[in-house]
């Protein structure tokens, strides 16, 4: 009988070890965002200025992105979002056929566009920007405005 009791600690350990194998697994295969990347996100949604809504579905999109494995060898810039800029924000850039966002930085550089893209290195959230949705729009020129192997865009 003690046998019977130790084979049963033997599989109850061995089944433990799988689980916990398993919840690794998971961890090392989520994305997750660099120190860069959460503070460019909180910054340019912060002025902005976002309607709820919208600010929920960014940030859903964030968080679809975080879940994902993306291959580490290689780098990917993703889509989140397209702004309907609204021309009288204070952030509003007007370039004739466009109207940009132009946000400043702390460290007073300027992001402008009207698309939010997050860009993925070895599988980490490595930075947030804003684009212009009327330049470099095939994928061989996001690819190398971002300097990024894949073009992913989100639904």
């Amino acid at each position: 009988m003690p046998g019977f009791f130790y084979f049963q600690i033997f599989i109850l350990k061995i089944n433990m070890r799988i689980l916990i194998s398993e919840e690794f697994k998971h961890l090392v295969d989520e994305a997750y965002p660099t120190q860069h990347f959460n503070e460019r996100l909180k910054s340019r949604l912060d002025k902005l200025e976002l309607s709820p809504d919208e600010y929920a579905e960014i940030m859903d999109k964030v968080q679809y992105i975080k879940n994902k494995h993306f291959t580490p060898s290689l780098s990917y810039g993703v889509l989140i979002h397209r702004f309907v800029v609204d021309k009288g924000h204070k952030y509003a850039h007007d370039q004739g056929s466009h109207v940009y966002y132009r946000v400043p930085d702390e460290s007073g550089v300027d992001s402008t566009g009207d698309e939010l893209w997050a860009v993925v290195r070895t599988n980490k959230l490595n930075t947030f920007m804003l684009k212009k949705s009327g330049t470099k729009n095939t994928i061989d020129q996001l690819k190398e405005f971002m300097r990024v192997d894949k073009i992913v865009f989100i639904k």
